[in-house]
């Protein structure tokens, strides 16, 4: 089967006016959809579309509100669970991904996705929330990789963390690639070793987009904020990522709406998707591809139950939020008594992503009143 190359939908008008000519055009092939951001109201135009994508068997469901390692249900998940049988009820998608990791506390919803510790505990509490996804879907399930890691710790492990974590139901990897090569940047890691570390035969979609850097005194932090051009080395990624993915059926590109105010961001973006597309149209298989080893996953260590996990969780997001500079928050996080069951997580992170962390928290998460 072809590989099929699409957009990932926005609603901001820059966004449709960058993307209408590559419609009208028949080069969008596949449409990914964050129907959580649609559910307190669609523009016309953007439902015509969705649902015309719908009706080809050529829609792709990619949320990103669920929180799925949050340690405790909280009433956000199950009114979006809620939404999502509507949703599900009204539109065809082929499959629904959302992103590993947690972003609601007893504090903060909407905020980024942030890693959590790979423990028994942990997994079998991701493992019960994607079983829950899947029954109220109906369809393939999967998780997305992050770029934002605590510390060259958290990249060691994500990729054994989301093999395990979609086992039990055979859930799909998307793997992506901007994500990938923030991490080989921030923790120096080559190409090939990081992706040694991935289930790549899970992997059903590739994610594309740009991003940008932030400067720090203690040293430079490359960010997926999908608001400028694809790198060379993420188009590079795509061809090396197309040979060792044997199951990829769809690479969809990224970008904010609301990102492209002049008419030369959005011929670029223009230019950049066409660009991915030719790439994936010319593309040939290897005839016989190279056999890889999954190395085994480490041995998983006994955590704590998942209260101690809400606990973390709430007094992270508190402590990120915090006016105060993030030396003294990565010195509160190894040596605060709020943090003494997770010590040896913490003695893991890194400055400059505690700076990082911050900087979400502050810019997307939003307190509960």
């Amino acid at each position: 089967m072809a590989v099929r190359v699409g957009l990932n939908l926005h609603a901001h008008d820059d966004f449709r006016a960058a993307s209408l000519p590559l419609f009208e055009a028949g080069q969008v092939e596949i449409l990914e959809y964050s129907f959580d951001t649609g559910w307190a109201g669609e523009p016309d135009w953007l439902a015509e579309l969705v649902n015309f994508y719908s009706e080809s068997k050529l829609l792709l469901g990619h949320g990103v509100q669920f929180s799925a390692l949050s340690g405790k249900d909280h009433p956000q998940q199950d009114h979006w669970l809620e939404n999502l049988g509507r949703e599900v009820g009204r539109r065809s998608y082929t499959h629904i991904s959302e992103h590993f990791g947690f972003m609601t506390t007893a504090s903060f919803h909407d905020s980024a996705p942030l890693p959590v510790p790979r423990s028994r505990q942990t997994l079998e509490l991701g493992r019960a929330r994607l079983a829950t996804l899947r029954e109220a879907a109906g369809v393939p399930i999967g998780l997305e990789n992050l770029a934002f890691a605590f510390g060259p710790h958290d990249v060691r492990e994500q990729g054994a963390f989301l093999d395990e974590l979609l086992a039990p139901s055979d859930g799909f990897l998307l793997l992506d690639l901007h994500n990938i090569f923030c991490q080989m940047f921030n923790f120096d890691i080559r190409a090939d070793a990081l992706l040694d570390l991935y289930p790549l035969q899970r992997v059903r979609e590739l994610h594309v987009s740009g991003g940008s850097w932030s400067n720090f005194e203690f040293g430079k932090f490359r960010r997926d904020t999908h608001d400028g051009a694809v790198p060379e080395e993420v188009y590079d990624l795509v061809a090396i990522a197309l040979e060792r993915c044997p199951h990829v059926e769809s690479v969809i590109f990224e970008r904010l709406g609301g990102t492209m105010p002049s008419e030369d961001q959005r011929a670029s973006f223009r230019e950049d998707y066409q660009r991915l597309r030719e790439l994936v149209r010319t593309w040939t298989p290897p005839k016989n591809r190279r056999p890889r080893l999954i190395p085994s996953p480490a041995l998983l260590q006994e955590g704590h139950d998942n209260a101690s996990l809400w606990d973390f969780q709430t007094a992270l997001l508190e402590l990120l939020s915090e006016p105060i500079p993030a030396e003294e928050k990565l010195r509160k996080l190894q040596a605060d008594a709020a943090f003494e069951p997770y010590r040896d997580y913490t003695q893991t992170f890194d400055l400059r992503s505690v700076a990082v962390a911050s900087e979400l928290v502050l810019k997307w998460g939003k307190k509960l009143p």
